[in-house]
């Protein structure tokens, strides 16, 4: 029984060592039990039971061991894969991050160019301020030092044209030494001595002076190519004496300064007076206890005397000043239009004087002085003759030569003082003292429509036009209406003008 027992351990021995050497897999097989017959002890010996193959302790931890690396490892290819889609997801949002930041660098690149463009603009926009500020205190120097301050001499005229004191080139004259004046100064005292020479006579009063250098300005100094603050042909001796006095040319501001210099060489006060624009330049001169207005270059190549000796009413007209820095010129003792108005006689003379003033194709004033109570009534009756003579002068050949035109130059209590002009035109809209007279009646316009019609009816035929203006004038006489008024008056209010 136990040798048995111990085979059978044997045995079991020996399969376990197969089994440990079979694949794990494999299971080895368990036979089937021999029957024991309980009543033959000598029979063989019983077949063993099939026992289970166990693995050895060491082995199943051997396998457990296995499955825990196995399952490690699967964690750590989820983390590693994880980290990987993390990673990746960053990358992709660092990606857009990166783009949105370049995004806002070039946006900010933008604004520091647009910074540095517009610091430009501001730095170039100060330049052209600091150059207004320069320029403004440089003009505000000019006109005195500060706006609203007004100064004769350093004025610019036009922008260009300035204009400079003569009084050290007249004090050398008057001191009779003038060696230390510059070569221009010298030549340009010289040459206006010749003209004081020429022109100026012993006895001479200060009114006749005046007249004598004006008339010679007039006759000898003509406008410079340009206009008053146009480009000159003589360049920058349009404006000073020497220039002009060497070139016999100038603008405004050549022409005021000569004629200053004039009268202080011959010892008589003169002021250069520019308007309130700067724009134009003239003379105001003390002849006697007043002062007077002269402007030489209005009248240049024009009316003689047109702008001579006026007073700041008649200045006015056609001018604006300071008046509050220039001595005011009220005074009509020497003034040109009062001094030489001839006493209005009649409609008929006036009507053959301006006749002769039209045929002598000259730049010529008359002047009326006109008084008593129907002095407005005979004013009006004027501007309507020289209205009318303006329209026979344009429609004859004398209209190469010039034109008809006229001004209020001065009122006062007593009289009024009308001036026609030919060739030169200085229309007076300023007086509002004079809208309120009565309108001329149909009677007193006929008389005056008449009286000048008689007197130029010859100038029809000597033009080339004339078939043109006669059919048109024919045409509006025709006209019913008018020549029913016209008759009408005649019949009942017929007054003998002869």
């Amino acid at each position: 029984m136990d040798n048995n027992n111990v085979n059978l351990a044997e045995k079991n021995e020996t399969m376990a060592a197969e089994v440990i050497n079979a694949p794990e897999s494999v299971t080895a097989p368990m036979s089937a039990p021999a029957q024991q017959n309980p009543f033959n002890a000598t029979t063989s010996a019983p077949v063993a039971e099939a026992v289970p193959v166990v693995a050895p302790l060491g082995e199943k931890k051997k396998g457990r061991g296995n499955a825990f690396i196995t399952v490690m490892l699967v964690l750590v290819v989820l983390m590693l894969a994880a980290s990987i889609g993390l990673l990746v997801y960053s990358m992709k949002k660092n990606e857009a991050a990166n783009k949105r930041f370049d995004e806002l660098n070039n946006a900010i690149k933008t604004v520091a160019e647009t910074a540095d463009s517009c610091k430009a603009d501001i730095d170039a926009a100060n330049e052209t301020l600091v150059e207004i500020s320069d320029f403004t205190t440089s003009l505000s120097a000019k006109i005195g030092g500060e706006f609203g301050e007004t100064t004769e001499d350093g004025v610019i005229i036009g922008m260009e044209y300035e204009i400079v004191s003569t009084r050290a080139l007249s004090d050398a004259y008057l001191a009779g030494d003038w060696s230390h004046l510059t070569d221009d100064e010298q030549e340009t005292i010289e040459l206006a001595a010749e003209v004081i020479d020429e022109v100026i006579e012993d006895g001479m009063t200060d009114y006749e002076k005046e007249v004598a250098i004006y008339d010679w300005m007039f006759e000898n100094i003509k406008h410079d190519d340009g206009i008053t603050v146009a480009i000159p042909t003589t360049g920058n001796y349009c404006d000073n004496p020497h220039g002009v006095l060497l070139t016999h040319k100038a603008v405004c501001v050549g022409f005021a300064t000569t004629f200053r210099l004039f009268m202080h060489m011959l010892d008589i006060e003169c002021m250069v007076v520019h308007d309130t624009y700067l724009s134009h330049s003239w003379d105001l001169v003390k002849i006697g206890d007043g002062w007077y207005h002269t402007d030489l270059y209005m009248d240049a190549e024009g009316t003689r005397y047109a702008n001579f000796n006026m007073t700041d009413e008649i200045c006015y007209q056609s001018n604006d000043w300071d008046m509050s820095f220039y001595p005011a010129a009220d005074s009509t003792e020497y003034c040109y239009s009062v001094m030489n108005a001839v006493e209005f006689e009649s409609l008929q003379s006036a009507a053959q004087d301006i006749r002769e003033l039209v045929e002598s194709k000259e730049g010529k004033t008359l002047t009326y002085r006109i008084s008593g109570d129907d002095m407005y009534t005979v004013y009006q009756q004027l501007e309507l003759m020289v209205s009318e003579a303006d329209y026979y002068v344009m429609n004859s050949d004398i209209s190469d030569y010039g034109y008809l035109y006229y001004q209020l130059s001065f009122a006062d209590d007593d009289a009024l003082y009308y001036s026609i002009q030919f060739e030169v035109y200085y229309y007076d809209d300023d007086y509002d003292d004079y809208e309120d007279y009565e309108e001329l009646s149909d009677r007193e316009y006929d008389q005056a429509y008449r009286i000048i019609e008689e007197a130029f009816e010859d100038f029809y035929e000597s033009h080339e036009e004339y078939d043109y203006y006669d059919d048109y004038y024919e045409d509006y006489y025709d006209d019913e209406e008018y020549y029913s008024d016209y008759e009408e008056y005649y019949e009942e209010e017929y007054i003998d003008i002869e």
